[in-house]
């Protein structure tokens, strides 16, 4: 054998020698899903089960402190209420004539003629439903009053002046669902929110809801007659019972006997001297002079009112008749605590 072939031979000797078996595929290991899951634990924020985990613990279920009461379902929650702003219905169906305007406050008929302006009935109108909602969340504070006065068929009736009132109430049809014209307040014009007078407003449409409405639901409370909570404390505010006088409006003898006596004692703070009043008239009064002072309505006006009502602001009311200041501010009778300025829900 010649030298070139034995130098061959030696190089594919040392060849084979340096070489590396091949691998098979099944000695080549990967990370299991399982190592990969755990792996991804391990940047997760720590939770109770797997710090014991870490700590090579056990992991037991993470149970309330017996002292813990249960939690409670929450109750679902009540039903959104809210209020909307009062629009004016012109209306053909009216039961006079003279009436083309309608505003519906809580089912309470606000009336008004042709010539009564539309600001000035949306006025009367958002007074009242501030009196009968005055939190303004679209329900009445005392729905039994509101119910009361709606199935009295009593509303308000806005008129120019005394002569429109006449003609409205002689042409006055009763089948057309209105019921009687004696069941409506009067309002005229130019005594509805007046740029330097006081706002009659703020003392027809209470009437409305003390008279018609807290009257008929509480009779033994705030009843319209003697004996009543309400007319015992009228009566200590005019220094005695003055029910029943012979003086008496002729020309109105309907309106019943007068309850004005011939002379109020002195110290009485409510001396109310129209002759036309009645007993009854006297309650509605009073409340109503006790309200709107508590409400700030009188602060300014103790020259005006003094020879009928002396206690023109809250404190005085609270400190010369506390036993009306304690029954017009109970909350549980549902009165307002704030004093309309015509605005509702707007």
């Amino acid at each position: 054998m010649n030298n070139s072939l034995l130098v061959l031979l030696l190089i594919l000797m040392l060849t084979t020698a340096g070489c590396s078996q091949p691998i098979s595929s099944s000695e080549i290991s990967t990370p299991s899903p399982q190592l990969l899951s755990e792996d991804i634990l391990h940047h997760e924020e720590p939770t109770p089960q797997t710090l014991a985990k870490n700590n090579g613990t056990t992991p037991s279920p993470i149970m309330e402190s017996s002292s813990k009461p249960s939690p409670q379902p929450l109750p679902y929650p009540p039903e959104p209420t809210f209020c909307t702003a009062l629009e004016i219905e012109y209306i053909s169906d009216s039961p006079s004539p003279s009436i083309d305007k309608k505003v519906d406050v809580f089912g309470i008929p606000v009336l008004a003629t042709k010539r009564f302006t539309e600001p000035k009935t949306k006025h009367v109108a958002n007074v009242l439903a501030k009196y009968i909602d005055n939190d303004e969340d679209g329900t009445p504070d005392n729905p039994t009053v509101a119910k009361v006065i709606v199935e009295k068929n009593v509303g308000m009736i806005l008129t120019v002046n005394d002569d429109e009132s006449e003609r409205v109430f002689d042409r006055w049809d009763h089948d057309i669902g209105y019921g009687s014209p004696d069941q409506f307040q009067e309002q005229f014009l130019d005594e509805t929110n007046p740029s330097r007078a006081f706002d009659a407003a703020l003392e027809e449409t209470l009437h409305v809801i003390t008279d018609a409405g807290y009257d008929n639901a509480y009779p033994n409370v705030f009843g319209e007659h003697s004996g009543s909570t309400l007319a015992n404390l009228m009566d200590n505010a005019r220094g005695g019972h003055f029910e029943e006088s012979l003086t008496y409006n002729e020309d109105l003898p309907w309106l019943g006997n007068s309850a004005v006596p011939s002379r109020y004692p002195a110290g009485a703070w409510y001396t109310y001297d129209d002759e036309t009043c009645t007993y009854e008239c006297m309650i509605t009064e009073y409340i109503y002079w006790g309200l709107t002072s508590i409400l700030g309505a009188q602060e300014n006006r103790s020259d005006e009112i003094e020879h009928e009502w002396k206690l023109h602001t809250k404190e005085l009311v609270q400190e010369r008749d506390p036993g009306l200041y304690n029954l017009l501010t109970d909350p549980q009778w549902g009165l307002p605590t704030e004093l309309p300025d015509g605005s509702y829900c707007e």
